[in-house]
């Protein structure tokens, strides 16, 4: 009948609303759901991003400290290079001062002095340039240009004097005998006796 005919019609428009209905509502979940994940995404490249700039700017600062070191001890082994030559130089003047001393006295003996005289070149043959503290000034100066020397002789040659160690530390330096001797005040004979000792041990 004509009737049944339209009620048929009007459910089949129902269904077919519904039907576009909920296409309508699936096709705004998968835009939402694509909405979702460009902003996830973004939001990713984003950390990865802010993760890299960190790290580069970290390195960049430790490069910068690693130069900052490295150009202090650098200077720090300039310094050290000048004031154990400055030393070394300081030393050696004494040492011609001693000598010129020498002479002098060994004037007043040849004319006679008197005993004050001898008992003062006595004194003077005797006495030591480098006192304990004025050595251990020189080496540590010594140590920081020429590093390890003292330990690496020790483990080479154990059972060395201290003179001897100070006859070798002088060596390095490339003084003469008689250099060494004014240093250390001791005679040009006994650093020859240094060295023969030495070369036995080696």
């Amino acid at each position: 009948s004509i009737g049944n005919k339209i009620k048929l019609e009007n459910i089949e428009a129902s269904h077919e609303l519904q039907i576009r209905q909920k296409q309508i509502e699936i096709n705004k979940l998968e835009l939402g759901k694509n909405r979702n994940e460009r902003w996830f995404f973004t939001i990713v490249i984003l950390f990865l991003l802010i993760i890299g700039i960190l790290f580069f700017n970290r390195q960049r600062l430790q490069q910068r400290r690693l130069d900052a070191e490295k150009k202090m001890a650098e200077h720090e082994l300039s310094v050290s290079q000048v004031q154990l030559e400055q030393f070394r130089q300081n030393v050696l003047e004494k040492s011609k001062l001693v000598e010129q001393f020498a002479t002098e006295i060994e004037r007043y003996k040849l004319k006679e002095q008197s005993v004050s005289d001898e008992s003062t070149l006595q004194m003077l043959e005797q006495s030591t340039i480098l006192t304990d503290e004025q050595w251990e000034n020189f080496r540590v100066l010594f140590e920081k240009v020429h590093k390890g020397f003292f330990i690496r002789i020790k483990e080479k040659i154990p059972d060395l004097t201290p003179g001897e160690l100070r006859f070798l530390a002088l060596s390095k330096l490339k003084l003469t005998p008689k250099e060494m001797g004014a240093m250390l005040g001791i005679s040009a004979s006994t650093i020859r006796n240094y060295r023969l000792r030495l070369r036995r041990k080696l």
